[in-house]
Order: C-alpha cells, then sequence, then structure tokens
C-alpha cells in the first residue's frame, strides 16, 4: 500500500514537471514560437497535483518490507492444503523460486516444496507432536505475522518464516534480506498477542 502512495505522489509531481517544460519550450530549439500554455491549464494542473498530494498520506522513509512472494507462498500453500496451518515456510535460496513449507492439517503435518505455478514436489507426512501443538497454540496466523514483521524495513525482503518456542513463548521469527540477497536479521512476533518483541 505504502509504495503505491509514493507512486501516486511521483507520477503528480512528474506531471506538473512536464507541463512547466512544455510550457518554457526547448532551448536551442529552430521553432520559432514556444507552444503556449494558457494560465488557467497550469493553475489547473498544479491544483490536480496538489489535490492528489494531500488526498494521499505522505509516506514514510522506511515504509514496510516486500512480503508479496511470501505471501502468495503461504496462500498457494494453504489453498493445496485446505483447513491448514502454516508452520514454516523457507525461500529457495539458490533458485529463488520455489519455497520449503510445513503445514498442519487435522494433526498432520505436511512438508513439500511449492513452486511458483503452484506444482508441489517431495511431500512428506508425520505426526511430529511439536508442530502439531504449536500449530492448535498459535492465535496468529502466518500472513499475519509477516505483514506486523515486515513494518518499518522497508527495502528488504521478507524471505522465510518459522513458529517455535522461544524462552517460553511461542512466536513467529521471519527473516529479511536486503535487496541483494543478504541476510539483514530476523523479526519475532508473538504468535498469540501479535505483538513485536524486542531484538535480543
Amino acid at each position: 500500500m505504502m509504495f503505491s502512495m509514493k507512486k501516486t505522489v511521483f507520477t503528480s509531481s512528474a506531471a506538473v514537471v512536464a507541463l512547466a517544460l512544455t510550457a518554457c519550450g526547448s532551448a536551442g530549439s529552430a521553432e520559432t514560437s514556444a507552444p503556449q500554455t494558457s494560465a488557467a491549464t497550469t493553475a489547473a494542473a498544479t491544483s490536480s497535483s496538489q489535490a492528489a498530494m494531500s488526498a494521499s498520506p505522505s509516506p514514510t522513509l522506511e515504509g514496510p518490507a516486500e512480503t508479496g512472494t511470501l505471501l502468495a507462498a503461504l496462500e498457494q500453500g494453504l489453498a493445496a492444503r485446505p483447513g491448514g496451518i502454516v508452520v514454516q515456510a523457507d525461500e529457495e535460496d539458490e533458485t529463488q523460486d520455489s519455497f520449503d513449507l510445513a503445514i498442519v492439517v487435522d494433526g498432520v503435518k505436511h512438508e513439500f516444496t511449492l513452486f511458483a505455478d503452484g506444482s508441489i514436489a517431495d511431500e512428506e507426512t508425520s505426526d511430529d507432536a511439536d508442530d502439531v501443538a504449536r500449530a492448535g497454540a498459535a492465535q496468529v496466523l502466518a500472513a499475519d505475522a509477516v505483514r506486523t514483521a515486515a513494518e518499518g524495513r522497508g527495502g528488504q525482503v521478507a524471505t522465510d518464516l518459522d513458529l517455535d518456542d522461544q524462552n517460553g513463548a511461542l512466536v513467529w521469527e521471519v527473516d529479511f534480506e536486503d535487496a541483494r540477497g543478504n541476510d539483514v536479521g530476523s523479526v519475532k512476533v508473538d504468535a498469540l498477542t501479535g505483538e513485536v518483541l524486542p531484538a535480543e
């Protein structure tokens, strides 16, 4: 959402600059007279730009991290295993075209590789008691934990998440990378309250 607001502001500003350049003409042009733009047209464009900018809140410098690929993988995985609860999602580091998912459905843990086209490979099932218990206890869903963790991490990409017990608390740990694919740390979200936990 934050990126679309930035685009609106930048697009409106570009329109004003383009109109101003048109009104001034280009230096050294062979034309004998510069194209004329009426004051009313310029005023209307400026007014339109200001209205667009005031209609959208000013974007923050930080903004949220990119989460689209991870969230899409979670959605596809749950569509493939309806009624399930995601407990883990790891992006394939080398190809970045697939995710290893673990989803608990009716007390059974399903682990498989999910590709971008929605196909599934290498599925295994188990009755992993720990992950089944965590899935049953979590009050915050994986997708909500990703969105919460992404706040204030503009320019980064959410790549992995894991539901685990840490220091006696049930938490989602969401990992991030920068635009070059370098690890830049993780954010922990309480799986019961949805609150971001302090960094250790």
